[in-house]
């Protein structure tokens, strides 16, 4: 008879649902460590995000911040340009009386440029202004200054074009700009002008002087030529220099000599002299500006080209009294007749 297998002991459990519940444990932990896995990275990606979105919105407050400064400098930069008088006419638009007395009563200069030139033409009747213009531009420090240039013109002389720059009310730069020639020229017509126009009104920014100073240098000249012709159609007969083509431009041709030359016989003696009347431009006082005149009078015997003493002396001494041509007609008369 077959033996039958040992019973297994009493109260133990079978092994097959424990190892099952073990794997179930196992699984849950791996799948809760991949799902804590999951949440760190979300988290990071959330915390890159949420900085990109910081960086961003810094960036577009720096733009708009930028954009609006740069439409207010815009916007600056236009009303500054807007023309004094549109602003005068309304603000007194309202009332003709205050238009009346803005316009015309207030002590400020006028805005008003072309009446302004045509004051500058009353007072200044040798020269005249032109092709003056005003513009506002940034300098090199990217501050907004305001540009003045014109013309200064007056016959017989260069012209000198002048640019000032303003800033604050006060002109901070001054230039003439020229040409070499004109530069030359006016050396030859008066070196002291010349001088200090260059070395002390254009560095000091002194444009009052260089327009006063312009126009009594041309009113000179001016004055100059006038007598210088006069005397030469006076003594026509005597005349040696200027040359025989003089009179096809009269002022031309007087401006650029510095002086007028004639022949004289005495009367007694029968010798010839000669006669010269040199005039010179000069400026004196470079704080006034004023244009000086500077004569000489000299009477050489044609013979030995010797200089009669006393002649200048004496001629300088009538013209304080009886003017430059008077004062040729009485010297030529007491001397030879």
């Amino acid at each position: 008879m077959a033996e039958e297998p040992p019973a297994s002991p009493a109260g133990s459990p079978p092994e097959q649902p424990q190892q099952l519940e073990q794997e179930s444990l196992l699984s849950l932990q791996t799948t809760k460590a991949e799902l804590i896995q999951q949440r760190d990275a979300l988290l990071a990606k959330k915390n890159d995000l949420h900085s990109a979105i910081e960086r961003l919105q810094s960036s577009w407050d720096s733009y708009q911040a930028q954009s609006k400064q740069y439409d207010t400098k815009k916007k600056l930069e236009y009303y500054l340009r807007q023309n004094d008088q549109e602003y005068e006419k309304r603000l007194a638009g309202e009332d003709e009386v205050a238009s009346f007395v803005l316009e015309n009563m207030h002590v400020l200069p006028s805005s008003n440029w072309g009446r302004r030139m045509d004051v500058v033409g009353i007072l200044y009747p040798h020269m005249r202004i032109h092709n003056a213009l005003l513009k506002n531009v940034h300098d090199t420090d990217n501050k907004l200054v305001t540009q003045i240039t014109f013309t200064l013109l007056a016959k017989g002389l260069p012209s000198l074009n002048v640019e000032l720059t303003v800033w604050d009310e006060k002109v901070i730069k001054l230039d003439i700009l020229q040409s070499k020639k004109a530069t030359i020229v006016l050396h030859k017509t008066s070196p002291t002008f010349a001088n200090i126009l260059t070395e002390m009104y254009v560095k000091d920014c002194k444009v009052d002087l260089i327009v006063y100073g312009y126009h009594s240098l041309a009113s000179m000249q001016a004055k100059r030529v006038s007598i210088f012709l006069s005397l030469l159609r006076q003594f026509s007969g005597n005349r040696i220099r200027p040359g025989a083509m003089w009179e096809n431009d009269p002022f031309d041709s007087l401006r650029a000599i510095p002086y007028i030359e004639f022949e004289f016989v005495h009367s007694k003696t029968a010798e010839p002299y000669i006669v010269r009347l040199y005039w010179h431009l000069a400026l004196r006082n470079h704080f006034l500006a004023r244009i000086d005149s500077e004569l000489d009078f000299a009477v050489i015997r044609k013979s030995d080209l010797s200089v009669l003493g006393g002649a200048s002396t004496a001629f300088l001494n009538l013209v304080a009294e009886y003017g430059v041509c008077k004062s040729f007609e009485l010297m030529v008369s007491n001397l030879f007749t």
